[in-house]
């Protein structure tokens, strides 16, 4: 492996940059990361009931914005892709696998499975839930309303 000085000193830069925001106790910008998503949980597992007012704060406005406009794409495309698949689960009607130039699909039926009803079994024996429970953390849910 050859040393390569140019590539050192860009890690010197980013390194210095680093360093510079753990001084001052910035937080890196949120990404698509997962761990920026686990990072977020962490940071602020609970709400405080508070309410900010972004109404008048441009950048806080176009994201919100542009979080408005991407999901409307997605949900464009979530339904050009739901059609196509129809269509093709269509013209295979029961087929079990289809096969294309570039790839493959499958369409099978999963296996019968069985489950307990816990809801019939706590309203017959509800001392149960007592005996067994079973506490899960909640978790804040990111919800847009436009």
């Amino acid at each position: 492996m050859e040393r390569d000085d140019e590539l050192i000193a860009q890690l010197i830069a980013l390194e210095h940059q680093f360093w510079q925001q753990v001084i001052s106790d910035t937080p890196p910008e949120a990404d698509a990361s997962e761990s920026a998503r686990f990072a977020l949980s962490q940071l602020y597992p609970r709400d405080s009931g508070e309410r900010v007012d972004w109404s008048e704060d441009l950048e806080m406005n176009q994201t919100f914005d542009q979080l408005l406009q991407v999901r409307g794409r997605l949900d464009q495309l979530k339904t050009e892709e739901t059609a196509l698949k129809h269509r093709l689960q269509q013209a295979m009607a029961e087929a079990s696998e289809a096969i294309f130039a570039q790839g493959k699909i499958s369409f099978k039926r999963s296996q019968d499975q069985v489950a307990l009803n816990t809801k019939a079994l706590l309203n017959d024996q509800p001392d149960l839930l007592a005996q067994y429970p079973l506490k899960k953390a909640g978790s804040r849910r990111f919800l847009v309303r436009a």
